[in-house]
């Protein structure tokens, strides 16, 4: 790789890790094994830090300020300022071209007050020529010895775990500490004006009387799933532009639709949810079976719109949720819980599929046409359920006392806290030290620099 500072590595397949007896402290894996020092140097290639702490460019009380100038008034500072204030406030994106001048209007009202408000905090920061910024502006620093010239200090845990990342991947080791995520998409993100060609299209559907089962969502949810439903015409339009509107939302002898995640309440700040569909005129409907994938694949979007650590609401991804936002990630699993268990997929509900063309079936299906459908598989696993060659221990690792472990877990040692190493010894031996122990690197600084 001349050309490259990085490349991607594969794991093997889980019969092809190898392990080794393991090497503990007590002194009885000590013989023919010495111990010393290993001194050396490291240079780096391309810009490197280490981040430690967070501080303001505006902040006076830090030892050692980081240089900047307040940038009086100027046309380069307002052309700035409107770049950044066009970057902060997009423009409208909206097809109907009366929202998107409505929206317009917003993001033009919200970039003159950002523009009002930032333009006599303009700073201009020296560090290496940075450039200009806000004066409140977060700067992450590094580490810093307080003598002399400052000199910069590398953690020895982060050199550890540098050291760590770069043997697993030479030596092929399972990793750990990767995070787990599952994710999702709407499938009826932009509506399809003119269905010719397209094999995916979004369909309503009606719920009939005898179409409901109850599944297993979990140990103590029984959540209702539909097994068939009364497809409408794929012809059906709402489009206000070309006033052709063969349904209406909201009327007073609409039928029941549970609008928005929250199936009729507001989990986030979309302003407003439907509770009522009307089609106009009166047509008829086509049975359709619901398959199993797709029944299985709604069971696992709503398991991704529960998960408050991983999922689709946890505080860390969706910016309506936390402590002072829309709503908490507890309320909202809840709520989604109390929707799917109780109240979605009632008779003569209202609701949306995604229809397939050529294999004439149901591809997902949901409560409301911004339905979210969870991918197949989830970072840490596979379809949802069997577990990533790789992420996980390995079976001879597991047990009270593991009797041997893979390459970087025999050199760096273990801890149970992460789901990499979980399972791997019990009490006494629920981690290990390693055989590997790193001091903090310190900054070379050549006189007159």
């Amino acid at each position: 790789m001349p050309e490259k500072p990085y490349s991607f590595v594969s794991l093997p397949a889980e019969a092809d890790f190898q392990t080794k007896e393991t090497v503990w402290h007590d002194g009885s894996s000590s013989q023919s094994r010495l111990s010393g020092e290993i001194r050396f140097e490291l240079t780096n290639k391309t810009p490197l830090l280490v981040g430690w702490e967070r501080q303001k460019l505006n902040d006076t009380e830090t030892p050692w300020k980081l240089p900047v100038d307040l940038v009086n008034g100027n046309d380069a500072r307002n052309q700035f300022v409107e770049k950044a204030a066009r970057a902060v406030y997009l423009d409208a994106q909206d097809q109907d071209d009366e929202k998107r001048a409505k929206k317009q209007e917003q993001v033009e009202k919200a970039r003159r007050e950002y523009i009002k408000r930032v333009q006599d905090h303009i700073v201009d920061v020296q560090v290496q020529k940075a450039g200009w910024s806000i004066d409140t502006k977060s700067v992450l620093c590094p580490l810093r010895a307080p003598w002399k010239d400052r000199p910069v200090l590398i953690p020895g845990d982060s050199i550890k775990g540098l050291l760590r990342h770069e043997l697993g991947a030479l030596l092929g080791a399972p990793m750990e500490r990767v995070a787990e995520r599952s994710y999702s998409y709407r499938p009826n993100l932009k509506f399809p004006l003119d269905p010719v060609g397209r094999f995916l299209v979004p369909r309503l559907a009606r719920v009939p009387t005898d179409g409901i089962v109850f599944m297993a969502l979990d140990d103590k949810h029984q959540v209702r799933v539909p097994t068939k439903l009364e497809l409408f015409p794929a012809a059906l339009q709402y489009n206000k532009k070309a006033k052709k509107l063969d349904y209406l939302f909201d009327k007073v002898d609409g039928a029941p639709y549970r609008g928005g995640q929250g199936a009729g309440q507001k989990l986030n700040s979309k302003p407003q949810v439907h509770r009522s569909l009307k089609v106009i005129p009166t047509v008829k409907t086509e049975d359709a079976d619901v398959p199993h994938a797709a029944q299985d694949g709604y069971l696992a979007t709503l398991r991704h719109l529960t998960d408050t650590k991983h999922g689709h609401f946890c505080e860390q991804r969706h910016p309506d949720v936390g402590e002072n936002k829309v709503i908490s990630a507890d309320d909202a699993r809840n709520r989604i819980f109390q929707a799917a268990t109780q109240e979605v997929f009632k008779p003569g509900d209202l609701i949306w599929v995604e229809w397939d063309t050529s294999k004439k079936e149901i591809v997902s299906f949901g409560w409301h046409y911004y339905y979210r459908w969870a991918y197949q598989d989830t970072v840490r696993r596979i379809g949802g359920a069997a577990d990533r060659d790789g992420l996980f221990p390995l079976r001879e690792e597991k047990g009270d006392k593991p009797e041997k472990l893979s390459a970087v877990r025999r050199l760096f040692g273990y801890t149970g806290d992460n789901d990499g190493s979980a399972g791997i010894g019990k009490e006494n031996h629920s981690q290990l030290m390693g055989r590997i122990s790193v001091n903090a690197a310190i900054e070379v600084i050549e006189p007159g620099k």
